[in-house]
């Protein structure tokens, strides 16, 4: 029985549009505040690795993870999330 389930390939999560965008925000507003992506990753339980990947587009953030990142930074989420929204409006328009 769970043979079959050994069978079944895993489902690998390339970032898009938007987790680009998020990734973005968060990573210019590290920048600017001067805050490692050592700190960020220690903040949410991720390496320093990790949180380049991400910053370099290669991994996706949960939501939870986003929110951690948004805390972090004094970001409020919902702001972030609609400037990756419009972001993402405006390259699709272009």
């Amino acid at each position: 029985m769970f043979a079959t389930l050994a069978c079944v390939p895993s489902v690998k999560k390339t970032p898009g549009a938007y987790s680009r965008n998020i990734a973005a925000i968060l990573r210019r507003e590290a920048e600017l505040q001067g805050v490692s992506q050592t700190a960020l990753g220690e903040s949410i339980g991720l390496s320093q690795a990790q949180i380049s990947r991400i910053f370099g587009g290669k991994r996706v953030l949960d939501v939870d993870q986003v929110q951690g990142l948004c805390d972090l930074l004094g970001l409020p989420f919902e702001s972030v999330m609609q400037e990756a929204a419009q972001a993402v409006a405006r390259d699709s328009s272009d």
